[in-house]
């Protein structure tokens, strides 16, 4: 639930874009990230 409360913040604030590079970079920390997550976020405008 606190995930939901952070992302809902984020748009609230209009950074969501910035919130979503922090939590792949977190989440991928040390592995490259999955294909399918890049063109997920290029879809939408969200470049890694």
């Amino acid at each position: 639930m606190r995930l939901m409360s952070r992302i809902r913040q984020a748009i609230i604030e209009q950074r969501f874009p910035d919130f979503i590079k922090e939590f792949v970079s977190i989440y991928c920390q040390d592995k490259d990230i999955p294909k399918w997550i890049m063109n997920s976020l290029k879809s939408v405008n969200i470049e890694l």
